[in-house]
């Protein structure tokens, strides 16, 4: 019986953890950028319909402790560009992040919103700098620039700056440290710069959220944990049981 409590409690655990990522995904629906989680559940069900199995049959099968790590992912499928026409708002086409950086600390991300600070420099709203392609702040002296879709930035029609536009070998190898900001899992944190970043001046990348997905996926979530409750009673059921067996034939 101690079987039964147990797969009650990793049930119970992962819709637990669906209905955070269900969350966390639809508060971000309007930040620029945000790249949605989807569970490790949605994976297995799209893996068994390629292969033409039953998810259900294909979740049974799958060791839920084997890969703890894979509760969930990141969707780097790009969002739809919204035109803003700030000279500072970029959007990338390609499969880049802009570097941005704080301090000693680089990061990668997809929200292209920008603007001048006091000093000049091209920021996010929270601060970090964009880099160039030397990974060096970006310094302009005004905000009436032209952005090539190759990142070159042009002043009276002469190039004054080139933004950098990283591409990892493998999306998956990134982190997400919060919001909109990512980093590589291992090395030395850096990698090469995009061939084609297919940058487009006064648009931002939208959310790659559907609301009607993240529904969907609640209910899920929702019937997955009842599964999970009935569990837990059918398991109180058959232990008041034994208890009471036990008791009578112990007379």
């Amino acid at each position: 019986m101690s079987g039964i409590a147990e797969i009650a409690s990793q049930i119970l655990t992962s819709s637990e953890r669906r209905l955070e990522v269900v969350s966390n995904n639809v508060a971000n629906t309007g930040t620029a950028g945000f790249k949605k989680e989807v569970s490790f559940n949605d994976i297995l069900a799209a893996s068994a319909a390629s292969n033409g199995l039953s998810p259900s049959n294909l979740a049974t099968t799958a060791p839920s402790r084997a890969l703890p790590e894979l509760n969930s992912f990141t969707s780097f499928e790009t969002g739809r560009l919204v035109r803003t026409n700030n000279a500072l708002d970029m959007a990338l086409t390609g499969d880049g992040f802009f570097m941005i950086s704080k301090g000693s600390d680089s990061f990668y991300t997809r929200n292209g919103q920008f603007s001048l600070d006091a000093d000049g420099h091209v920021v996010t709203p929270q601060g970090y700098f964009l880099q160039n392609s030397a990974g060096a702040p970006i310094r302009l002296p005004h905000d009436n620039v032209e952005i090539l879709p190759n990142g070159t930035i042009l002043d009276d029609g002469l190039p004054i700056a080139e933004i950098g536009v990283f591409t990892p070998d493998n999306a998956q190898s990134m982190t997400r440290l919060g919001g909109t900001r990512f980093s590589l899992i291992a090395g030395d944190g850096s990698m090469p710069q995009s061939d084609n970043p297919g940058l487009q001046q006064g648009m931002i990348e939208a959310a790659n959220v559907t609301l009607s997905d993240e529904m969907v996926e609640m209910m899920a979530a929702i019937r997955q944990a009842e599964t999970g409750a009935n569990l837990v009673r059918m398991y109180d059921t058959m232990l008041g049981q034994a208890i009471s067996t036990f008791g009578q034939n112990s007379r």
